[in-house]
């Protein structure tokens, strides 16, 4: 196997051996060859639960052959998958799943080092027919281009909008029928638009104003207008949570498990509030069977989801995670949220670091940004989780939100130090001193929220 090596200094070969499989793929005999690609290292990637997901799904699909792909440190490398050593092309639909808007240019760099490459869909489909070997459909997914599929469209055969649990058993049918059928690309494109949450961008021709919103779209007449977004209804029925366990991640072994999807705030600036919608939350009951699988095969289980805190169960869930002797962790707590409750399952699990988000210093910008939550409710948060025994806290800004003035900058300070003093009294006799970190990040608009057309900060 190929000598590449990852973040860490491992090479493939030694990843591998670190990997626990929670659930097995199906071993079908091969219809189609998969490669899926993380464009980021396999820290970043394995570190991803959409990704895992992804993964997971294509792997139980019958007579499907999945491999993942990560991009190498090593530029001169050939790319090739992360199980059996393949080129990165060499397979029948070679899919891209795309979390952040970051990881574009090392798509576009993973595209170029295979020769795929490509603006013109028609390109594309003249050099597969002529090729005398295998060469792979493009297919793009994930939250970034969901929200915003343009920046990559021309580049990329088929591209999926919304959520896959319903349409990759789908997409791999109609793929492998056409395929037996013998349909020419063409072919097989107008059939794949047929299942909602396909876009096939070469069947749009948008037209765009120099500044602003579209001008105008050229559709086929076998196509919607509009590209349909895939929204999966009840949630429960698929349980989201890692396959792959391995210390080479940023959670180290920790057990993911999905809580629910969408948030119900609704913050003008978030993604989560509005590419999720419907909100959803699975049951009790399908998040404790996946804790269950977790803690058979961990001894860390993490909550995760846009709003965690606010599952009506959550504060049970985690204490059952602490009653068994594991740890539980929140990927994300809202502050008008936190209960004596939430806060004393937090504690059980041995984990004394939070992370909340005021996202402005004072309650007048936070409300002007949709964030709903009072200077009094945060304070009274930061104390009811200190009191409880938490010991670190790390405090998300965000600065050049609209309307904001120098006032509002500093008044961040001014509550960084409020909550300063209040851990600082709470865990001053405890024995270890508590401590609180502070990330200040830029406004970023993003497609679809109302803040979309918001300028960012000039300097």
């Amino acid at each position: 196997m190929a000598n590449s090596r990852s973040s860490s200094g491992r090479d493939k070969s030694e990843l591998l051996k670190l990997e626990k499989r929670v659930s097995k793929p199906n071993s079908q005999a091969e219809r189609l060859r998969v490669h899926l690609c993380y464009p980021n290292s396999y820290w970043v990637g394995m570190s991803n639960l959409g990704f895992q997901a992804v993964h997971h799904i294509f792997s139980q699909q019958e007579g499907i052959s999945i491999d993942r792909a990560f991009l190498p440190e090593d530029e001169n490398e050939l790319l090739r998958t992360f199980e059996n050593n393949r080129l990165l092309n060499d397979c029948d639909l070679l899919g891209f799943s795309l979390s952040f808007e970051t990881d574009y240019l090392n798509t576009f760099q993973i595209l170029k080092r295979c020769q795929l490459l490509e603006k013109s869909a028609v390109k594309r489909a003249e050099i597969r027919a002529r090729s005398k070997f295998r060469q792979p459909l493009l297919i793009a997914g994930g939250t970034s281009v969901t929200l915003n599929p343009e920046p990559l469209a021309d580049y990329f055969d088929l591209i999926v909008l919304g959520e896959a649990e319903e349409l990759i058993p789908e997409l791999v049918d109609a793929i492998a029928l056409g395929t037996e059928e013998e349909l020419d690309e063409a072919t097989l494109k107008q059939r794949l638009t047929k299942i909602e949450g396909i876009y096939v961008p070469e069947f749009y021709k948008p037209s765009f104003q120099v500044t602003g919103p579209l001008d105008g779209v050229e559709v086929q007449p076998w196509v919607n207008p509009k590209p349909n977004r895939r929204i999966v209804k009840d949630i429960s029925k698929f349980p989201t949570y890692s396959h792959i366990l391995t210390p080479e991640t940023e959670f180290r072994d920790m057990f993911l498990t999905e809580t629910g999807r969408g948030c119900e705030m609704g913050c003008r600036f978030c993604v989560a509030g509005y590419i999720y919608r419907p909100v959803r939350k699975r049951s009790e009951e399908s998040i404790a069977d996946t804790v269950k699988i977790g803690l058979e095969n961990s001894d860390a289980i993490g909550f995760v989801g846009a709003s965690v805190s606010s599952h009506k169960a959550i504060s049970k869930l985690a204490s059952s995670v602490a009653q068994s002797g594991a740890r539980a962790s929140l990927s994300s707590l809202m502050a008008q949220k936190i209960s004596p409750a939430l806060s004393a399952s937090i504690s059980e699990s041995e984990y004394k670091t939070v992370a909340l988000a005021p996202e402005a210093g004072n309650e007048r910008l936070r409300r002007a940004a949709g964030k709903r939550v009072s200077d009094e409710k945060f304070i009274e948060a930061i104390r009811e989780l200190a009191e409880h025994g938490i010991k670190g806290f790390k405090l998300y800004f965000i600065v050049g939100l609209p309307t904001e003035t120098e006032g509002d900058v500093r008044s961040i300070g001014e509550i960084a130090k409020q909550v300063r003093d209040i851990v600082v009294n709470l865990t001053r006799n405890s024995g270890k001193l508590g401590w609180v970190v502070l990330s200040v990040n830029p406004f970023i608009p993003k497609a679809n929220t109302p803040f979309q057309w918001e300028p960012m900060l000039e300097r």
